[in-house]
Formats: structure tokens, C-alpha cells, sequence
């Protein structure tokens, strides 16, 4: 294996499947525009890499796998598994001693480690979308192409590629080698506003661009008229001289006139002046409203958005922390009571709930779903410092964390202790009383956590069906909640803040996941309320008989075809027996019967007090960390999730078998394990 000269002087031209990234530089090298000195580990490197370690059927079968899969956090845990692959796999050691070759052909180090894919930056932007490794030493290079070679197959880099239309599974990754270039000031350059193309518009911070591109730093920000060339705004405190805007806005339109097109530039301001560090496309990716809200428009801003710096996420939980979920309860609070208004009253705050409800999903999907990365930031660390065989190991790291959703079932376990050693009460709750040994406790319960159960609406029975279920919990013998956290976990732990290279960093990544975990809980159920406040409202309108469209039914009936053998993703581990509660709506939860296997379309914290009773969950919505995962590996219970349609493919009453480590659901004519897949 060879590297290639890209910006050297008599290089030769680079063939067109080489990487627009490396031509880019070459051409802006040719035309005297300053660029690092660059070297290119071609695709080829990538290629025989996959060859030799028979990586080819896993990329295959991981691209067959995430086939029309929506949810990222599917294609996340896919991702992950195919990511640990190439963790693990060492480069050659003639081709590695070529790398470090050409890398100190360009310096002596520290080196940036950047990706090259052959489709990227060409007439579309991939800003963002593969890694690039910044200041990797010596003992670092190795690591850091693997890394790089595999972020083509990252969660956001399939999904993007998909939405272009683009084949991911003929996809292949060159690398480029850099030198660190150490500026006074950094930052980035469009010269097309994307909101107004006749502008330029200049972002820049002290220090390195990493700062601008991750907003860790405090920005300067001008915008400039392209053809006056006066500036227009100017924000934030000033880092450069009029004179130095003026020079980065004539580098900036001449890199567009050598590309071709609008260019996203990033660049340094050393001693000797400006260093252009890579141009890419500009691309339009701006997310417009639509007759179905904001989400149905173009997603890949928001598959980038998903993977965020440590230092955002630090921000982003404090933001949802001490604003937006304390604004989002207080709102639900401070909803006035229904049964007081006026009919006219009362269609009108049903009006004002659906649209603060829609408001406050859209928040949720901006702000909550991202933070879930700091959890994917740990598995990721985990998977690069100690390349467990199991990719999903870190989740024993998240074990015994302060869930609602546990707080909740535990005092339901010890009102049903005290029931269980009282026959009269026990008697009482099984006919959906409340019997004076437990009236303050389950006063108590419900003022604190009833709303952890059920909304108002689907509760209309009082205590009656609080009580019963506390009679089935205290008669059956019932999962407890696993050790806070396994002695193996606590090795994990301490193996990973040993051989982490920055040991405080990685302890804070352990922290913010875990914090982020407990709010994966808290966030539903904080959204929940105002779903429940806008449920009792339409609940009144209909006892009072107003004319009130009816909202969209949960799921079909009937069972669908498709063999007796589903196969999903195993999220926790154990084999299980049981008939089929099929739970359409949450208040079917209140029909699960001691040792049935629940069977749902998405378990949310609310319904989640049902696994006290269950020998198993199955769930369409797939992933380790969907709620119904997260609290059946903290009872050990059985889970399989991500069969399509589960809800009308499995019928209520039907004998399972639920297998948590392969990831399958056998229904009762197909019970025998020799028996063919669908």
C-alpha cells in the first residue's frame, strides 16, 4: 500500500474517484491558496482492509438490516456493532508503517486524521457527517484511520446517504494526513448566505476552528455584501480587522470561482496568514413547515444534529434541565380545571392544549431526543478503550440509575408486601377496594406518582384497578430490581477510567450518560401531563356530548400475515413462556395478567408498572434503549424489539416464546427450535 502526494508540488492530478476532498485541496494548492500539506491513504487502503478481515458480509448484512429503518436509534445500535468490528481489526503492520510514513512526510505531528469518502463534498455537502480526528500523535495514528474507516458506516452517515438517493453499500473511505495547523483565530466562511445568497457571511473565534464548528467558543459573526463588499452586521466581540475580513472574503469567492459553486470554507489565521483547511458545498438543508409539521421535511439537518460534542450535551442538559422541562410542567399545571368552563370554554382550551401540545413535541424532538447521544457517546468510548465482544456492555454501566419509572414500581412492591401478609386487605384490593392498612399509602402514592401510572382519562375508575393490581402483584412471585450495580459493571468501570487516554474525561461522559439515561424517563412523563391535560378535557367535551373529532385509532385489529417465527433486536436477555397480551392503547395495560407476554407497538415510563406482572416484552418500536428495554433488563426480564407491526401479526392469546438473546418470537405453532425462519 502506498499514500498518495495531494498538495505538494508536482503531485499528480488525483483521478476522479479518488475523493472530492483531496482534489478540492489539490486544485486551491495549484492556484496558490494556502492549504496544509496533505497526504491521502487511498480508498483502495479501505478496500483490502474489508477483504482481509472479512468485514464485506457484516457491512452487507448491516445495510440489509437498516433497509427502510426510520428510527436512529436502530440504525445507532447496527452501526455500533459494525463499528466495534473495525475497532478491533488491526491494520497490517507494512501498511501502517506506510501511514506513519507519509504522515511525517507533512510533519512531525501532532496530525488531524480527516475522511475522505469518495462521494463526499462533491456537488453535495457531507459536512459533519464522518469523523475527522484532531491532534493524534504517533501511538494514535492507527486508531485514527480505523476510526475514520469506519464512520462511513456511522448511525447519520447512512441515514444522509440514504436520503440522497446515494448507494451506501458501494461506499468507500480514503483518508487524508495533515498537519495541525496552530492559528491565532479560526473559523468558518459560506460565501452564499443560505438565507440570503447576495451576503457572505464570516464566523470565527480565538483559537482553533474546532471551537467554531462544536460553538464552544464565544463568536464573532459578519456578514458581508458580495458585490460592495461592505460589511452588514456585525456581532459579538471583534477577533479580526476589517482589513482581515476583507482578505478572508476575497480567499472565500475565489475558492467559489475555482469549485465551481458555493463553498462552506474552514480556515486558520496563522503567522503567515490564512490556511483554507477544507471547502466543501454549500447545500440548502434548511427545515421548512409543512401540512405535517416540521419533522416531514428534509431530515439530514437533524441526522447531524443528533451527534453532538460533550461540551453541547453539557449544555443541552442544563438547558433541559433548569428551563425547558420546569417551563413544559409548569404549563401543564397551570391549565385551568375542565369541569368549571363553559361548553364554549372548553372547545376553545381544547384548541389552546392540541397546539401547546404540538409546540411542546416539537421541543422534544429538538432538544430530548438529542441528548439521548450522550448515552451513544459512552457506548462509542467503551467500544474504542476496551473493544468488549459484546458492543452493548456499557449498558451495565447505566444499571441501578434513579428512574422514575423505578421509584414508581418499588412503592407498588411495598404496598403489595404489606397486602400479601394481611388476608383481609388482600381480599379488599382484589375487589378493587382500598383497605385502611393501605389508605395512606396508596393516598400518598397516587398524589406523588399516580400520574406515573396512567393518564386521568384512562383512570376514570378511581382506585379500583390501583388496587387490583396491587392484589395481583402481592400473590405472584415478582421481579425484583437487579443489584445497583454488578460487581462486573463496577469492573467495567474501573477498566475503562484505567485505560481511557484522559481519564476526567471519560468519567465525565460515564456521569452525563448517566443523567441523560434517568431523563429518557423524565422527559416522557413530563410531556405525558400535558397530554393528560389535553385528554381530560376531551373526555369532558364527550361526557357533556360536544361534537369533538375523534382522535386517530391506536391499530388495526386482526392479525397480518407472516410466519410463526418474528425476529427483532434482542435488548434483554432470557427466554420466556407466556400468552400474548396484545396492548393496543395504554389503558389496555390494565388487562395484563400475571405471566403473559406483553405485546405492544411502544411501551412508554407510564406503562412500564406492567413488567411487575409479565414473563416477557415484545415491542415494534426497536432498540436497546427504548424504554420497554431499559426497565426489563433491570428486572431481567425477556425483550425483544423492532418487529415490524408485532401488534397485528401476534393475536391476543397466543402461546410465545420470547428468546432475549437471539432476538426472537416463536407463536405457538412453530415452538420447536428446529423449525424454519419466515
Amino acid at each position: 500500500m502506498t499514500v498518495l502526494l495531494v498538495t505538494q508540488p508536482g503531485a499528480p492530478d488525483l483521478p476522479q474517484d479518488y475523493g472530492a476532498k483531496a482534489r478540492h485541496l489539490q486544485l486551491l494548492a495549484r492556484a496558490g491558496i494556502r492549504v496544509p500539506a496533505s497526504v491521502l491513504v487511498p480508498a483502495q487502503a479501505y478496500t483490502d482492509f474489508v477483504a482481509l478481515h472479512g468485514l464485506g458480509p457484516q457491512i452487507a448484512a448491516f445495510v440489509r438490516a437498516v433497509e427502510g429503518v426510520t428510527r436512529w436509534e436502530e440504525v445507532w445500535e447496527a452501526a455500533l456493532q459494525l463499528r466495534s468490528r473495525f475497532m478491533a481489526a488491526p491494520i497490517p503492520a507494512q501498511w501502517l508503517a506506510a501511514i506513519e510514513a507519509g504522515a511525517r512526510s507533512v510533519g512531525p505531528g501532532p496530525w488531524a486524521v480527516r475522511s475522505c469518502a469518495l462521494e463526499e463534498d462533491g456537488r453535495l455537502s457531507h459536512a459533519g457527517l464522518h469523523d475527522s480526528v484532531l491532534g493524534v500523535d504517533a501511538l494514535g495514528l492507527e486508531r485514527a484511520v480505523r476510526q475514520v474507516w469506519a464512520s462511513l458506516w456511522s448511525d447519520r452517515a447512512v441515514l444522509y446517504r440514504t436520503e440522497l438517493g446515494l448507494d451506501a453499500a458501494t461506499s468507500a473511505m480514503a483518508v487524508l494526513l495533515q498537519p495541525m495547523v496552530a492559528g491565532r483565530v479560526s473559523g468558518v466562511l459560506f460565501t452564499a448566505n443560505p438565507m440570503h445568497e447576495g451576503q457572505l457571511v464570516i464566523e470565527a473565534a480565538v483559537g482553533g476552528v474546532q471551537a467554531v464548528v462544536e460553538d464552544t467558543a464565544p463568536l464573532f459573526r459578519v456578514v458581508v455584501d458580495r458585490e460592495q463588499g461592505e460589511i452588514r452586521v456585525r456581532s459579538g466581540e471583534s477577533v479580526l480587522l476589517d482589513e482581515e475580513v476583507a482578505q478572508l472574503v476575497q480567499m472565500g469567492l475565489a475558492v467559489e470561482h475555482l469549485l465551481g459553486a458555493p463553498q462552506d470554507v474552514e480556515w486558520t489565521w496563522d503567522d503567515a496568514g490564512v490556511v483554507v483547511l477544507q471547502a466543501r458545498p454549500i447545500t440548502s438543508l434548511r427545515v421548512l413547515p409543512d401540512a405535517q409539521g416540521w419533522r416531514q421535511a428534509d431530515k439530514r439537518p437533524w441526522y447531524l444534529s443528533l451527534t453532538r460534542t460533550h461540551a453541547n450535551l453539557e449544555r443541552l442538559h442544563q438547558t433541559l434541565t433548569t428551563s425547558i422541562l420546569p417551563a413544559m410542567e409548569a404549563e401543564a399545571v397551570a391549565m385551568p380545571a375542565v369541569e368549571g368552563l363553559v361548553d364554549a370554554e372548553l372547545l376553545s382550551q381544547i384548541h389552546y392544549r392540541q397546539k401547546r401540545l404540538q409546540f411542546w413535541e416539537e421541543v422534544y424532538f429538538r432538544h430530548c431526543i438529542p441528548l439521548a447521544h450522550a448515552v451513544r457517546q459512552l457506548g462509542t468510548l467503551v467500544a474504542d478503550v476496551l473493544a468488549p465482544k459484546d458492543p452493548f456492555a456499557f449498558l451495565d454501566l447505566l444499571r441501578g440509575t434513579d428512574l422514575a419509572a423505578l421509584r414508581r414500581n418499588e412503592a407498588l412492591f411495598a404496598m403489595a408486601r404489606q397486602a400479601a401478609a394481611d388476608p383481609a386487605a388482600l381480599a379488599a384490593l382484589g375487589r378493587g377496594e382500598v383497605p385502611p392498612l393501605l389508605a395512606e399509602a396508596m393516598a400518598a402514592f397516587q398524589a406523588e406518582l399516580g400520574n406515573l401510572l396512567c393518564a386521568t382519562s384512562w383512570c376514570e375508575e378511581g382506585d379500583a384497578p390501583l388496587a387490583r393490581f396491587i392484589a395481583m402483584v402481592a400473590t405472584q412471585p415478582q421481579p425484583r430490581q437487579q443489584e445497583t450495580r454488578s460487581l462486573q459493571a463496577h469492573d467495567l468501570e474501573a477498566q475503562l477510567l484505567a485505560k481511557a487516554p484522559h481519564p476526567h474525561e471519560a468519567r465525565a461522559i460515564l456521569d452525563l450518560a448517566r443523567a441523560a439515561y434517568a431523563l429518557r424517563d423524565n422527559d416522557n412523563l413530563v410531556l405525558g401531563r400535558l397530554r393528560e391535560r389535553l385528554a381530560e378535557a376531551e373526555a369532558e367535551a364527550r361526557r357533556r356530548g360536544l361534537s369533538l373529532a375523534e382522535r386517530a385509532a391506536s391499530g388495526a385489529s386482526g392479525q397480518k400475515g407472516g410466519g410463526c417465527v418474528l425476529r427483532g433486536t434482542p435488548a434483554a436477555p432470557g427466554v420466556a413462556h407466556g400468552m400474548a397480551r396484545v396492548v393496543r392503547s395504554p389503558q389496555d395495560v390494565w388487562r395484563v395478567q400475571p405471566g403473559e407476554v406483553l405485546v405492544c407497538d411502544a411501551l412508554d415510563p407510564t406503562m412500564t408498572f406492567a413488567i411487575l406482572l409479565v414473563a416477557g416484552i415484545v415491542e415494534r418500536r426497536g432498540g436497546m434503549l427504548v424504554h420497554g428495554a431499559i426497565i426489563a433488563r433491570e428486572y431481567g426480564i425477556p425483550c425483544v424489539t423492532g418487529i415490524p407491526e408485532v401488534v397485528d401479526r401476534i393475536p391476543d392469546g397466543e402461546h410465545l416464546m420470547v428468546d432475549g438473546f437471539r432476538g426472537e418470537v416463536r407463536l405457538g405453532g412453530c415452538l420447536d427450535p428446529s423449525a424454519p425462519f419466515e
